[in-house]
């Protein structure tokens, strides 16, 4: 009995043709045939018997399906056990991140991906928030990093970190209504003029029903789905914006903008690394999830400040 042998006999149980299951398995028909024969000379019975409606299973073929499906995953598992022992890790991992944190997040997992894991081949690409859930829940891509939606059901995931959200402005943008310990209540920053992400983007839908929830009103002065475009609005004074730390924590160390906390009710952002549901990890796959949950503690803000 060979693995070939059950792979064929699979083939054959689930197209009810010989001549589709050989097109399956990719071999000349004759040569499936033959091999089937033998599966049966070697058990000393008849595993298959041809009708009208094409070919089909005897009693004993069926039994034989059962332990054939039965075999080749106790295989698979086995093949899977001993490829996991060995040391080193290698193979291409497709990852998305949102634009708003890939300068955060990027350079220390390529730091950490190449110390750690030099064999793993890294592809990684950005794309606002909604395009990286599309290519996570379509299963275009291993791994990504998403805002945390209750809404994601055909991934797996695990939480990452948290960041509070402020109002960013211009460093020389007159706000009067900015409190002397750096804060400012959301329905002061709303009033200001904004720049905010489109209604499809999670961050905008939390910012609506905040809106709504206190009966405030957000002053958008413009939409836009690129970070690079808020961040010029900003700069330049045309607009501000309410962002979470990460999106200008550079910008604020330079002096080119001001950011001011939000507070009532406070803003938490929150970001979680997912993966399909019908993409299992690889190992390449899971050391990249276990190098982004590490090294998540370095970008999560202290909630003391």
């Amino acid at each position: 009995m060979k693995l070939q042998q059950l792979r064929y006999l699979i083939a054959v149980a689930e197209e009810g043709s010989l001549v589709r299951a050989a097109r399956r398995v990719g071999v000349a028909q004759p040569a499936l045939t033959q091999q089937l024969k033998a599966l049966e000379d070697s058990l000393k019975t008849k595993l298959l018997r041809r009708t009208t409606r094409g070919t089909v299973l005897t009693r004993g073929g069926e039994v034989m399906l059962q332990h054939a499906r039965a075999i080749l995953e106790q295989v698979s598992a086995a093949q899977k056990d001993v490829q996991e022992q060995t040391e080193t890790v290698s193979g291409q991992v497709s990852l998305v991140v949102p634009n708003a944190i890939a300068e955060t997040i990027v350079p220390e997992l390529l730091r950490r991906a190449m110390t750690d894991y030099p064999q793993v081949s890294l592809r990684i690409q950005s794309s606002d928030s909604v395009s990286v859930r599309i290519a996570l829940e379509n299963a275009r891509a291993d791994v990504g990093i998403v805002p945390d939606n209750s809404a994601l059901t055909s991934v797996n995931a695990k939480p990452l970190w948290s960041e509070r959200m402020y109002l960013v402005a211009a460093a020389d943008a007159a706000l009067p209504q900015a409190g002397p310990n750096g804060v400012m209540r959301f329905r002061d920053a709303a009033s200001y003029p904004q720049v905010v992400v489109e209604r499809s983007n999670p961050l905008r839908r939390k910012l609506d029903d905040i809106a709504e929830e206190i009966g405030a009103t957000l002053n958008i002065f413009a939409e836009s789905n690129s970070l690079l475009m808020i961040r010029s609005y900003v700069e330049s004074g045309i607009a501000n914006a309410i962002l979470p730390r990460s999106t200008f924590s550079d910008k604020l160390t330079l002096g080119a903008v001001q950011a001011h906390r939000i507070v009532e009710p406070e803003i938490v952002q929150s970001y979680i690394v997912a993966w399909p549901k019908t993409r299992p990890l690889t190992r390449a796959g899971e050391a990249i999830v276990q190098i982004l949950v590490s090294v998540a503690t370095r970008w999560e803000e202290p909630r003391n400040s």
